[in-house]
């Protein structure tokens, strides 16, 4: 398939996600699909095709049916309980996932990095509290090791068949007499999930609280994917951008759902790494090995890659030498070959992401929540460099969603949701009128980009100062954290005179200089950060600038992002000094 101005989709045009993923094997069914890393391998991949999968989830699905229905579990109640599954490993997670879409349960992907007390509120809590019918939880691991199973399937390798003649417990995956289906078509009608009812779970990253459990239904991802991801690239009107079914995407993670549906829903194939911290120099080597078109990645990943061009360049002989002009050559090609890399998860530093621009990579930006799925992405468009960190919502976002004027700001507004969103999640409706409220707020562009918006921070963050100004930190703390050497900063102030900055640094990156310049570069750093606001709501300098110590760090989430008022408390006594000799001062 490929998607073209003129193709039309329609997210109502399948019923379920089992429905998308037995159409892809119908299509597809002797394409590659998934390239899989090979556990604690150089970079050693096998492959599946869309019909060996098939295969595979297939049995695992015809195992597990047994195991549940055995366990007297209602066949109606069995539709409100969950497979959950604790792992890194993104085949892992991929082909659980792609089971379970077969067993027509929901699914929930949990991180092994998650701490005891939010695993135990997720499935002590969570789960059954969406799900009270179950009493007990079926143990589906006792016999089955994914890893050893895919491993001891026979798929092609990049040099030749490896035949395998151990099967699996449930029978030879290259056998097709072997392979059935979970149930007769009678008894799976007692199963089959509806567009509307919860396929999977998603949770937020509780950087204030426990975490909340989100349900997702098939409605709301093909809506977000079709509508959203598909028809902003066709409304871009890119031909060199356009997404085919040759592509080959590459995901650092596969433990969240979208993704593996985008690759099922064009017919692609995607190289699944074995873990998400990738090394730069390994995911360049990949992309350019797999001929890799499409990347979807985490800003910490980008950032990383960028580190590596960095020091690849101060690296650079001042002779002339072949071999490197050559290496340098295979890396450019690698990166401009890809149509866009999308940045998920959190803001990309726009530094990063310009850096990377400028070697060729089209890194752009995807907007979206737990709650609400993907709601919006830039112009794809590789001449986008201005505003590649903007976005730029489908017309039809707009039958759903308005950008309100927040409290009389110039130029700021919250995105408000109405409640029939179709990729908004159920019951979060948070006004009297059923809409929700995303309290994300956004500047919006100039009229020559027109449908431009740029997210400038949270409705929670604006700091309100002693004088009545309203300040909103996100913008400035973005342009301090350009400077190379500043890791992290929080900018803060409520019912003070005053904003100030507290600014962690990179330890790697500040011992190259002395403590005379390493403060120098932060000063012009905020300097810059005061550029495009008023100036008396600017900070000032040095006065309300606090560096903090090499052995202190300012406390963040998963995502990367400062714990704000984690922070505030963290640095209470230093906060209070800065304010202090700023009054005496005076």
């Amino acid at each position: 398939m490929m998607v073209t101005p003129g193709t039309n989709f329609n997210y109502n045009d399948y019923k379920s996600l089992l429905h998308v993923f037995e159409t892809a094997v119908n299509n597809h069914h002797d394409k590659l699909f998934i390239r899989y890393e090979i556990p604690n391998s150089e970079n050693e991949f096998k492959t599946l095709t869309y019909g060996q999968v098939n295969k595979i989830v297939t049995q695992l699905a015809s195992h597990w049916r047994t195991m549940i229905d055995q366990s007297g579990v209602d066949p109606q109640q069995q539709k409100q309980s969950t497979v959950t599954i604790i792992s890194e490993k993104s085949i892992r997670s991929i082909i659980t996932l792609l089971a379970v879409i077969k067993l027509e349960m929901p699914f929930f992907s949990l991180s092994t990095s998650e701490t005891e007390v939010v695993t135990a509120h997720f499935i002590k809590d969570a789960i059954h509290e969406s799900s009270p019918s179950v009493s007990n939880n079926i143990q589906i691991w006792n016999e089955l090791d994914i890893d050893e199973y895919l491993i001891n399937t026979t798929v092609a390798s990049d040099n030749n068949n490896l035949p395998m003649d151990r099967p699996f417990i449930c029978g030879n995956p290259n056998n097709d007499k072997n392979v059935s289906s979970p149930s007769t078509q009678r008894q799976r009608e007692k199963y089959e999930l509806g567009p509307k009812d919860t396929a999977f779970y998603m949770h937020t990253s509780g950087s204030t609280a426990l975490p909340k459990i989100i349900p997702r239904d098939a409605r709301s991802i093909l809506y977000a994917i079709k509508e959203t991801l598909i028809k902003s690239i066709q409304q871009a009107d890119c031909p060199d951008v356009i997404m085919k079914s040759e592509d080959v995407v590459i995901l650092p993670s596969a433990t969240i759902p979208g993704p593996s549906q985008i690759t099922l829903l064009m017919g692609s194939s995607v190289v699944v790494l074995d873990q998400c911290n990738v090394k730069s120099s390994d995911l360049l080597f990949i992309a350019e090995k797999y001929k890799a078109t499409l990347m979807l990645s985490s800003p910490i990943t980008l950032e990383h890659l960028a580190e590596h061009l960095k020091k690849q360049d101060e690296n650079k002989s001042s002779t002339f030498d072949k071999s490197t002009y050559q290496q340098e050559e295979t890396m450019l090609q690698t990166l401009q070959r890809v149509k866009f890399c999308f940045s998920y998860g959190a803001p990309l530093r726009r530094s990063v992401g310009n850096f990377l621009r400028s070697k060729g990579l089209n890194v752009q930006n995807l907007y979206g929540s737990s709650e609400t799925s993907i709601l919006a992405i830039s112009n794809v468009s590789k001449d986008n460099s201005e505003y590649w960190y903007s976005i730029c919502p489908t017309n039809g976002f707009f039958h759903y969603a308005t950008f309100e004027p927040f409290e009389n700001q110039d130029n700021i507004y919250q995105l408000v949701l109405n409640e029939n969103f179709p990729s908004l999640a159920p019951g979060l409706s948070n006004r009297p009128d059923g809409k929700y409220a995303t309290k994300d707020l956004f500047f919006k562009e100039p009229e020559k980009q027109q449908n431009t918006w740029t997210y400038v921070g949270r409705v929670d963050d604006s700091i309100n100062l002693s004088n009545g100004e309203k300040v909103f930190p996100t913008p400035m703390e973005k342009e301090i954290c350009n400077e190379d050497i500043v890791k992290n900063c929080i900018i803060i102030g409520d019912s003070r005179e005053t904003v100030s900055v507290l600014v962690e640094l990179h330890l790697d990156k500040s011992i190259e200089y002395s403590p005379a310049e390493m403060t120098s570069k932060v000063y012009r750093a905020v300097h810059q950060a005061n550029k495009d606001i008023i100036s008396c709501t600017g900070i000032i300098v040095p006065d309300m600038v606090y560096i903090l110590p090499s052995n202190k760090q300012l406390p963040t989430t998963r995502k990367k992002a400062v714990m704000r008022k984690k922070a505030i408390d963290m640095f209470h006594h230093e906060i209070e000094q800065l304010y202090s000799d700023y009054v005496s001062s005076s």
